[in-house]
């Protein structure tokens, strides 16, 4: 989940993009607040948010050699 305008949201943005285009694996960003305020409230203080399998990877920072290791 990534926010507008924040800098850490940008550059996990552009590391999951190139990790995933490597290894040819989809991905898609979410708003966080396109979600349900109940969710908003929950994820707010922790964007971004990577998730994999629908379970929390990384939070704040996103390091490539870990998330090339659970997606390979």
């Amino acid at each position: 989940m990534v926010t507008e305008g924040c800098h850490l949201c940008e550059d996990a943005t552009s590391t999951v993009a190139a990790v995933c285009d490597d290894l040819d694996v989809g991905w898609r960003t979410q708003d966080l607040f396109a979600l349900s305020d109940d969710e908003v409230r929950k994820w707010r203080d922790y964007v971004p948010v990577v998730l994999v399998d629908d379970r929390v990877h990384d939070v704040f920072r996103v390091t490539a050699d870990r998330l090339r290791a659970v997606l390979a």
